[in-house]
């Protein structure tokens, strides 16, 4: 049996932060998060997937970070340069975006920092 991808979008975060609202409608039941920092060998990286009903102005846009089934507070997911993590959540979501609440040097002088690149499929 063949799935169809239903979503599929790309961040490049540079800083602390939000990535835009990504509006999904709710047509993806598995969601893969491709998350890959690039950057210095010695920097690091501290981000969450969040969900809301909608991107629409800030009235409506209330993001809340996804748990893991059984976890009491936001799975919060760590990574160094140079690495990718796969992430995987069971939907569906009407509207995702990643929060990087982390990133920089680990304190080593001329180090040049972090980017991520994260990208989400959902089928």
């Amino acid at each position: 049996m063949s799935q169809t991808v239903t979503c599929k979008r790309t961040w490049t975060l540079t800083s602390t932060g939000v990535g835009e609202g990504y509006q999904t409608h709710g047509l993806g039941r598995k969601h893969t998060w491709y998350i890959e920092t690039i950057g210095s060998s010695r920097s690091t990286c501290n981000f969450e997937i969040q969900t809301a009903r909608s991107t629409e102005g800030s009235t409506i846009a209330r993001y809340v970070s996804l748990t893991y089934p059984y976890s009491t507070s936001p799975s919060t997911f760590a990574l160094t340069s140079a690495t990718l993590q796969v992430i995987q959540f069971e939907g569906p979501f009407l509207a995702v975006r990643p929060y990087v609440t982390a990133m920089g040097a680990t304190g080593v002088s001329g180090s040049t920092g972090v980017h991520v690149v994260v990208t989400l499929i959902g089928n």
